[in-house]
C-alpha cells in the first residue's frame, strides 16, 4: 500500500497488486491464511476506490471482489476440461488415478449436466444452467469432497467488453512466459510478450482483448500447458 501513501493510489496500480497476489495464490507461493489477510485488504482498496458504477466513458470499468470457482480458465474452455485439469478438483476427486473420470462424470450427472453440454465451450452453454452452477455444487461439493470448490478474488466489470478475470490473466500470461521460443525467437522475446501483455490487462483493456479474443494462440497455449497427460498405471 506503499501507493496509497505516496498518494500515487488508481485503479491501475492496485490491479498490479491484485496480479501479484494472484500470481503467489495460483502458483502455491503463499499459503492460505496470508492469502486470505492480503484478500481482505485487497478487497477494502476495491470498494474504496470503486464505490460507483461503471464510468460511462468508452472502456470504464471498476474491479471488483467476486468468488470464482477453482476450475482452469472456464471461461475460455469447456466446463469439463476446467474441472478435469484443476490442480483442486484432480486432487480432490483423484482424477489422475482413475483414468475412467467417473468421481466427475457422477458429479456432472448429479448436478444434472450432460456431457454433451459440459464438453462444449462454457460460453455456449445453457444460461440456466450456467446461472445454478453455484448452487449446484455447493449442494453436492461435501459428498465429493469439494468443500473449498470456490475462492476469493478480483476480476475487472466493464461497459463494453467481457469481465477481465485475475486468474485467467496469470494463467495466459504465465504460458507465454514459459513458451518455448520459435524460430528466430528467444526467451527475452517470451519475456516482452508476457510483459506487454499483463501491461494492458492493466491499463490498454481494448489490447488484451486482442491477446484474448477469438481463436487465441495465448489462451490456447495457457490451455497446452496444463493438458499434461495422465500418469500410466501400475503393471
Amino acid at each position: 500500500f506503499l501507493a496509497r501513501d505516496l498518494r500515487k493510489d488508481n485503479n491501475t496500480m492496485l490491479w498490479w497488486g491484485v496480479l501479484g497476489l494472484t500470481d503467489q495464490h495460483v502458483h502455491d507461493r503463499v499459503d492460505q491464511n496470508y492469502y486470505n489477510l492480503a484478500i481482505q485488504l485487497y478487497q477494502e482498496e476495491a470498494l474504496r476506490l470503486n464505490p460507483d458504477a461503471i464510468e460511462e466513458k468508452r472502456g470504464g470499468s471498476k474491479i471488483t471482489f467476486y468468488e470464482e470457482f477453482r476450475f482452469l480458465l472456464m471461461q475460455h474452455w469447456t466446463l469439463y476440461n476446467s474441472m478435469y485439469y484443476s490442480n483442486y478438483v484432480a486432487a480432490q476427486l483423484g482424477i489422475w488415478k482413475d483414468r475412467t473420470t467417473n468421481k466427475l462424470q457422477t458429479l456432472l450427472a448429479k448436478m444434472g449436466i450432460k456431457l454433451t453440454e459440459a464438453r462444449q465451450k462454457f460460453v455456449h452453454m445453457k444460461a440456466s444452467l450456467k446461472d445454478r452452477l453455484p448452487d449446484m455444487l455447493a449442494e453436492h461439493a461435501q459428498a465429493f469432497d469439494l468443500d473449498e470448490v470456490v475462492f476469493g478474488t478480483f476480476r475487472k466489470e466493464r461497459r463494453s467488453g467481457n469481465p477481465i478475470c485475475a486468474t485467467d490473466c496469470i494463467h495466459i500470461c504465465s504460458a507465454m512466459l514459459y513458451a518455448t521460443p520459435s524460430g528466430s525467437e528467444d526467451w527475452t522475446d517470451c519475456f516482452y510478450k508476457a510483459y506487454d501483455a499483463t501491461r494492458w490487462c492493466a491499463e490498454r483493456e481494448e489490447l488484451w482483448d486482442g491477446v484474448v479474443g477469438g481463436h487465441s494462440p495465448a489462451v490456447q497455449r495457457a490451455i497446452d500447458l496444463h493438458q499434461v497427460p495422465s500418469p500410466p498405471l501400475p503393471l
